[in-house]
């Protein structure tokens, strides 16, 4: 458990980094692999993947944000915040429906 915390340590050193050189796809990256490593800290997941999303987004990778969209509804749901994870998945359906993706679009729901 301890080397988890030291990686989430160093995950969050990376992120604030890349956020100081204006990288947002770097930060984004980092975020994600934060949450992989606090994959089951549904309260402390939600933040980083409403940034990561969003930063996604910004940075016009919308495959990422599609499937970062899709881990933040299923995050809110596992919290009971589901009209907020209707609203997510809502979100991610409309993307992967402009993307193409029809998988995606249909997890979604």
């Amino acid at each position: 458990m301890e080397k988890i915390v030291d990686a989430v340590n160093v995950l969050t050193d990376a992120a604030a980094l890349f956020e100081e050189v204006g990288d947002s796809l770097g930060r984004a990256r980092v975020l994600g692999r934060q949450l992989l490593l606090q994959k089951r800290s549904f309260d402390k997941a939600v933040t980083p993947l409403t940034t990561a999303a969003r930063l996604f987004r910004e940075t016009g990778d919308r495959h990422s944000a599609a499937s970062t969209l899709d881990l933040l509804g299923q995050t809110l749901a596992e919290q009971g915040r589901f009209d907020e994870a209707a609203d997510v998945g809502t979100q991610d359906a409309s993307l992967s429906r402009e993307l193409g993706d029809r998988y995606g679009e249909g997890i979604a729901w």
